[in-house]
């Protein structure tokens, strides 16, 4: 009985030991585990920042620069704008496109790509173009082109009359003033009234036989 005691206490402690060192073994390695995964976790996070800094760097450079060209894109915008002025005018059938600048200069009125008085050359026409300048009582220091199609010449006249007092208009609240109070920047809607069925014109009839 006593040996069978021995035996069994021999066996008892030595599964104690192997239990023990297994237990050290899976600490240390666990340990060593956690570490290696720390220093991977550590590595990574130090090249993300470091991408993420060298991007944002990128980004701001690029942003700094979209905000320069915006800048001077706007400046361009603004200075065209004070430049030159555009406006339409319209008068029956006809559409006139001005374009008004200012210039050291005396007056020049190019219809066409060609002086207004070799374009109109009815005295009555030229007087009608030029009538917003004499109003208001300037004679130099402008340049206008205007581009006129359709209809014929009263109308083209008269539509490059309302163009020019429109730019005129947007360059002072004294211009606007003043043309408005003389009925320049109101467009005048008369126009051909239509043929009737039936009619030798709108209104005209054919003669009535008496006999």
């Amino acid at each position: 009985m006593t040996e069978k005691k021995e035996k069994k206490e021999v066996k008892k402690t030595v599964a104690k030991k192997s239990t023990s060192t297994s237990n050290k073994t899976t600490k240390i390695a666990s340990s060593k585990v956690k570490k290696a995964v720390g220093k991977k976790t550590e590595t990574k996070a130090v090249k993300v920042r470091q991408q993420d800094s060298i991007v944002v760097g990128k980004k701001s450079d690029v942003l700094v620069k979209v905000e320069k060209d915006k800048k001077s894109i706007k400046d361009k915008k603004v200075e065209n704008k004070t430049d030159i002025i555009r406006a339409t005018g319209r008068r029956k059938t006809s559409i006139a496109k001005v374009a008004c600048g200012r210039k050291d200069s005396d007056i020049s009125i190019n219809v066409n790509d060609l002086d207004y008085k070799k374009y109109f050359t009815k005295l009555i026409h030229q007087q009608t173009v030029y009538s917003p300048f004499a109003l208001l009582g300037i004679k130099t220091g402008y340049v206008v082109n205007a581009e006129v199609f359709g209809g014929g010449k009263t109308g083209q006249a008269d539509a490059l009359k309302l163009g020019l007092s429109k730019c005129l208009s947007l360059l002072s609240e004294e211009f606007n003033s003043v043309l408005k109070k003389n009925s320049f920047l109101t467009r005048d809607a008369r126009q051909v009234e239509p043929k009737k069925y039936g009619l030798k014109k709108a209104r005209k009839k054919e003669q009535c036989a008496k006999r």
